[in-house]
């Protein structure tokens, strides 16, 4: 059950991550790295790759 198309939403948070952090995931499978960020992102009662950006942007610890 895998999804073939890019998440363009993943893609821009990975992207930022990638800027801001210094971290390269282009070598990651993108299934394994949603799976582990919406984990994330519950924990912190966040919907979305978009305002999980959001949130990282203003928390960047």
């Amino acid at each position: 059950m895998s999804n073939d198309k890019p998440n363009p939403e993943l893609e821009k948070l990975l992207e930022y991550i990638k800027r801001s952090r210094g971290f390269d995931f282009s070598g990651y499978k993108r299934t394994s790295l949603s799976r582990r960020i919406r984990r994330r992102m519950e924990t912190i009662n966040v919907e979305n790759y978009t305002k999980y950006l959001d949130y990282l942007e203003v928390h960047p610890d």
